[in-house]
């Protein structure tokens, strides 16, 4: 049973690293290639407002998080994303408050959404739509507080401001 476990922590740790490797090779190359600067202008050029982009980008995070699992999409998208940020004069602090709620939105919405499949894995009487289903009011929860934490980004930053 012990070498059975070793070789499972061995592949999910191997595939891990695959994903690291292959988001830095990633990050590199937007780097050298100037596609972020190029993005930023496109951006600018379109006349956004930061809430606008910040819509956009939870629209993408949404999207991505049916589909990745979140380290994945964190070291993928990160490189890009995190300049156009700070570009927009974002604070880097709200925005990863931000992220980390979308991600948590992300576990939770078909057709990934991990939590939700170790949750059934638990109870296997219960059938997995079933348990999407009951997850669907935590999903409109965690889509209103991403409303708020938008709307009102003091919530989120008073906690950091009073150290």
């Amino acid at each position: 049973m012990l070498a059975q476990v070793l070789r499972e922590t061995a592949v999910t740790t191997t595939s891990l690293f695959f994903i690291l490797i292959g988001a830095l090779v990633l990050s590199k190359y937007i780097t050298i290639s100037g596609f972020t600067p190029w993005l930023g202008g496109v951006l600018q050029g379109m006349d956004l407002s930061a809430m606008q982009f910040l819509l956009i980008i939870c629209a993408m995070y949404l999207v991505l998080g049916c589909f990745l699992e979140s380290m994945s999409m964190l070291l993928l998208t990160l490189p890009i994303v995190f300049p156009l940020v700070v570009s927009f004069g974002i604070d880097p602090i709200w925005f990863g408050i931000l992220i980390v709620t979308l991600i948590e939105v992300a576990l939770i919405t078909p057709p990934v959404g991990m939590n939700v499949y170790m949750l059934a894995s638990q109870i296997p009487s219960v059938p997995l739509n079933v348990v999407f289903r009951g997850a669907s009011a935590f999903v409109a929860a965690d889509v209103i507080r991403l409303g708020i934490l938008l709307a009102v980004p003091a919530i989120a930053l008073w906690l950091p401001s009073i150290t």
